[in-house]
């Protein structure tokens, strides 16, 4: 499979996998002091953090952890970005409201679109 797409499908189940673990689960938030820590700011630091040291790790030996690593990264900001951003970002009903999920949807199509400028830019 090329890595575009392995970057796209992993992306896509990602998103899936948070959305149906903040379905069945009762407790979704992580809460230090009176800020919750969305999955999107962790993405956000992840993000920082992996374009500040990819480059120091060999080329093709690392490409896999690479795409893998991005693709969880790319899917943790964008499930959440509109929600944080649009949608107010406190509520669960908020996290599914009609905003939050085209919101969603509609940012999946660049990343579907770029997917292999994606690549090109983090291998």
């Amino acid at each position: 499979m090329r890595r575009e797409n392995l970057f796209f499908i992993l992306f896509f189940f990602i998103i899936l996998i948070s959305r149906s673990i903040a379905k069945v689960s009762t407790t979704t938030e992580l809460v230090i002091g009176n800020f919750v820590v969305h999955h999107f700011y962790t993405g956000s630091i992840l993000l920082i953090f992996f374009f500040l040291f990819i480059y120091t790790l060999p080329r093709k030996k690392y490409d896999l952890f690479k795409t893998l690593s991005f693709s969880i990264i790319f899917a943790m900001i964008i499930d959440e970005i509109t929600f944080v951003l649009i949608a107010g970002g406190d509520t669960y009903s908020q996290y599914w409201s009609i905003v939050s999920l085209i919101g969603t949807f509609v940012l999946m199509i660049p990343i579907f679109l770029l997917r292999k400028e994606i690549i090109k830019l983090i291998l």
